[in-house]
């Protein structure tokens, strides 16, 4: 449900981290310069390199979680658990912590309980298709979103069996009508029945509910619905007075960072190049804790010197 945004907050904020603890390196500042480069005076550059950009303050892009807030959700990601999922995970954490405001309010939805067959019709007999997906069978309660079932796969073709497979259907609906469908086999399976998450559009006429994505499947269905609680957010001012935009991308400050160590300075086949390894953290705010679940963020990397004609060593400019 939420993966792809997972995804990319996690390897928003990592970036960001790599990024500011080696910041000379991309932006076009002065550092301090030394005559005689050792562990302590390396460390001291770096330091100084971290604290010119934004006073040391590491600012991340939160446009996954910015997705997910900005739409009504059957999701209480107040009271829910996201062990697997990192974006809903942040949510929740930022609920919990006052800098997103949760209001809810009931709401029904189609109960798609039922059992639903591949639509159309056999190109051989012109009777109903037997093949593809057959006997799927929805469960649907009060209360939650969640759609689980059963389904059979039989791939052939007029009236001609080649194989069939049969696995589990796990989904949700949506607020707009729609719903998120998985159907996953259990057995060995053809690779035409498609076993991804993906957004199927559900109408009703009459009797009939048609669940359309990759391909359909129809049934006849009662016309009963499902309660649920239907879930709005939005960041609280607390959240939006620490938020601002850099070079167009919506960015947070959620903690300072600071060089631990430097090691294994070395020079770097001239008299007038080193590089070393270093480490440093991230001391995360309020704010930054919540949205990453930690208190400290670790990164480590390296670092390139050059000495300046005049014998300064300075760190390298892109």
């Amino acid at each position: 449900m939420f993966a792809d945004a997972a995804h990319r907050l996690d390897r928003g904020w990592r970036r960001a981290c790599a990024i500011t603890a080696i910041a000379c390196a991309f932006v076009s500042i002065s550092c301090s310069s030394r005559k005689n480069l050792d562990d302590r005076t390396a460390t001291a550059i770096l330091q100084e390199a971290i604290d010119k950009v934004n006073g040391g303050v590491l600012q991340v892009p939160y446009l996954p979680v910015k997705q997910l807030v900005e739409q009504p959700s059957y999701v209480d990601f107040r009271n829910g658990t996201f062990t697997d999922n990192k974006t809903a995970a942040a949510v929740h954490r930022l609920v919990v912590a006052g800098f997103v405001e949760q209001t809810a309010k009931s709401d029904r939805t189609p109960d798609l309980t039922g059992v639903y067959s591949q639509g159309g019709t056999d190109g051989w007999s012109g009777g109903p298709r037997r093949d593809g997906l057959q006997n799927v069978q929805l469960s649907m309660h009060d209360g939650s979103p969640e759609i689980s079932g059963h389904f059979t796969f039989i791939n052939g073709m007029m009236n001609m069996t080649w194989g069939r497979c049969e696995g589990a259907v796990h989904g949700h609906v949506t607020p707009d009508g729609g719903a998120f469908l998985q159907f996953a086999s259990s057995t060995p399976c053809t690779v035409i029945l498609n076993q991804q998450m993906n957004f199927y559009r559900i109408v009703r006429k009459g009797l009939l509910v048609q669940i359309t994505g990759p391909g359909m499947i129809q049934g006849q269905v009662p016309d009963k619905s499902v309660a649920l609680s239907l879930y709005r957010y939005r960041f609280a001012p607390k959240f939006t007075k620490l938020a601002t935009t850099v070079n167009g991308i919506s960015v947070i400050p959620i903690g300072r960072g600071k060089i631990d160590a430097v090691d294994h300075l070395l020079l770097a086949g001239t008299d007038t190049e080193a590089e070393c390894h270093y480490t440093t953290h991230f001391d995360m705010t309020a704010l930054g804790k919540a949205l990453i679940g930690e208190e400290t963020v670790k990164n480590e990397g390296t670092a390139t010197f050059r000495k300046a004609p005049d014998g300064d060593w300075a760190l390298a400019q892109n």
